[in-house]
């Protein structure tokens, strides 16, 4: 009896639920966004796909093991995927550059005239310094420390509005 609430608790991810903000992601038109920073297709599985995979997992409650290592519901590989994020040749910057202002001029057209808006997004470097065997762990650049260190890129947002009377 045990095994079988375990069994229900490790199911894998239905396709359909890793792929929720595909209206979004076209409304924001992240596939030219992406070509635009030259994250292009060279075989297999196409980037839009692959991002849509990746970016879903976060608001599923699954890792990266869980949703794309352990499940065989969805059409890429594991391998796809590495290749997808660790590419040297992908302008991951830029991309954030044109997300972000693609996802600032869509929420400011929502406010009215009157409203003072303040959208911060913080791209901090996550030290694992003392780590060897981490996923996708690399050297990043620590622009408050000017040296590299091992880590990841830690990309948050904030958004507050500030209604003026």
């Amino acid at each position: 009896m045990n095994s079988t609430l375990i069994e229900q608790q490790n199911q894998t991810i239905n396709p359909e639920k890793l792929r929720i903000f595909g209206n979004y992601f076209s409304r924001l038109k992240v596939g030219s966004m992406l070509n635009k920073s030259g994250i292009i297709k060279t075989k297999g599985a196409s980037p839009l796909e692959l991002f849509t995979i990746v970016f879903n997992l976060a608001f599923m409650g699954k890792n990266f093991f869980e949703g794309v290592v352990r499940n065989k519901k969805i059409d890429v590989g594991k391998d796809a995927v590495y290749g997808f994020l660790n590419s040297p040749t992908y302008n991951w910057r830029r991309f954030t550059l044109f997300l972000c202002s693609r996802v600032y001029f869509l929420i400011k057209n929502l406010l009215d005239d009157f409203s003072e808006e303040v959208l911060v997004f913080d791209d901090s470097t996550y030290d694992r310094s003392r780590s060897k065997k981490v996923e996708l762990l690399s050297r990043v650049f620590d622009h408050t420390t000017h040296k590299y260190l091992k880590g990841f890129r830690l990309v948050t947002g904030l958004k507050r509005i500030f209604c003026v009377q």
